[in-house]
């Protein structure tokens, strides 16, 4: 028998998907991870437009503490036309970003567009997949 979500269920689902995703924009802000990787499945999975590939939740956080390093100050980061779109335990978040700062002692000022997949384990949403490209200029 078929299980029928309630639209009050899926809005509780949708505001913590979009919690979720607030505190990645702040690390993604302040590069700092305030545990946030609690937040990241076991096995994520991360393409960064670079062609960076990050393989599970130990690599993120290696990666993230090497890649902080290059980083002086808190970045801008803007975030529209967010749509989130929830099937029972699985559940994606698609959106357009710009994004300011300094990197390496450069500075950046780049558009671009993310996805991002959660799964539901043991009743939390977690993020499983993000993957993130610059827009050509």
């Amino acid at each position: 028998m078929a299980v029928v979500s309630c639209e009050a269920d899926v809005e509780v689902d949708r505001a913590e998907i979009l919690r979720i995703h607030e505190l990645w924009n702040e690390i993604n802000r302040t590069w700092k991870l305030n545990g946030f990787e609690q937040y990241l499945t076991p096995d994520y999975v991360c393409f960064v437009g670079q062609g960076i590939v990050i393989r599970g939740r130990d690599a993120f956080e290696d990666e993230w503490e090497t890649l902080s390093m290059s980083v002086e100050e808190d970045w801008q980061l803007e975030v529209f036309d967010r749509d989130v779109h929830i099937r029972g335990d699985a559940a994606w978040l698609v959106y357009e970003f710009n994004l300011r700062g300094i990197f390496d002692g450069e500075p950046f000022d780049e558009r671009g567009r993310g996805t991002e997949i959660y799964r539901r384990d043991d009743g939390r949403w977690l993020m499983a997949h993000s993957h993130f490209s610059m827009r050509q200029r």
